[in-house]
C-alpha cells in the first residue's frame, strides 16, 4: 500500500553449453593397429566422455573419459568390422551435443603356403609355388632373393590363390637357391610375408 520492504537480491549463475571437436570423425585402420582421433571444445576444462554405441566383428574397443581414443582394435574374424563411439562433452553438470566417429578396422591377410619346396635341375622345370587365402581380392607381392641362380624376377598377382611359375638356372657349376619373399594385401593392409626357399641343382657334365 505504497510501503517499501527491504529487497532481497537473486544471484543466477548461467553455465555455457560445451562443445566437442572431434577429428577426425571417421577414420579407417588395419586389424592390430590403434586409433588416433582426438578431441577439443572452446571451453576450457570439458570433460569429454565416449561410450561404444556398436561394435561389429572387432574387439578392443572400450568406454572411457579423456581427450582422445587410442584403442588397438583387432577384427575378430575374416572381414571387415566397424566400431562406433559417441562423445559427449560435459562441463559444471551441463551437456552438450554429442558426435559420433566410426572406425573401419580392415582384416590383415594371411598367405597360406608350402614350408619347403621341391629341389629343381638347372634349366629343366619350373618353380610351382601355390599360395592361397581367403579373400579373393587379396594382392600378393613377392620379391626374389637369389644365389648362384638366374631366372627368378619379383612380380604381383591377385586372387584366392595364385601359381609363382618361374624357370631357373645355375649361374655355375655349383648348387644355388632363390628366396621368394611373399606378401599378401588386403584392402591397404599388409599381412605377414612368408619366405619359400627353391634349391636348383646344376646339370651335371660328363668329359
Amino acid at each position: 500500500n505504497g510501503c517499501l520492504g527491504a529487497p532481497v537480491t537473486v544471484v543466477v549463475t548461467v553455465n555455457p553449453i560445451p562443445n566437442v571437436v572431434v577429428s577426425p570423425t571417421t577414420q579407417t585402420i588395419c586389424s592390430g593397429q590403434t586409433t588416433s582421433i582426438s578431441f577439443s571444445g572452446a571451453i576450457n576444462n570439458t570433460v569429454f566422455t565416449w561410450n561404444v554405441l556398436n561394435s561389429v566383428g572387432v574387439s578392443g574397443a572400450f568406454n572411457g573419459t579423456g581427450n582422445a581414443i587410442n584403442q588397438t582394435l583387432t577384427t575378430t574374424g575374416l572381414s571387415q568390422g566397424t566400431v562406433v563411439y559417441e562423445v559427449t562433452p560435459s562441463l559444471n553438470g551441463c551437456s552438450g551435443t554429442p558426435q559420433r566417429i566410426t572406425v573401419t578396422v580392415n582384416p590383415v591377410p594371411v598367405a597360406i603356403g608350402p614350408a619347403t619346396h621341391p629341389d629343381l635341375c638347372s634349366g629343366e622345370s619350373s618353380t610351382a609355388i601355390s599360395i592361397s587365402t581367403f579373400n579373393a581380392a587379396t594382392v600378393f607381392n613377392w620379391v626374389v632373393d637369389a644365389v648362384g641362380v638366374s631366372g627368378a624376377s619379383a612380380g604381383t598377382d591377385t586372387g584366392s590363390s595364385i601359381l609363382i611359375a618361374q624357370t631357373l638356372t645355375t649361374t655355375g657349376n655349383t648348387r644355388g637357391y632363390v628366396d621368394y619373399i611373399i606378401t599378401p594385401v588386403l584392402t591397404g593392409c599388409p599381412g605377414l610375408p612368408i619366405t619359400v626357399r627353391v634349391y636348383v641343382n646344376p646339370l651335371p657334365v660328363v668329359s
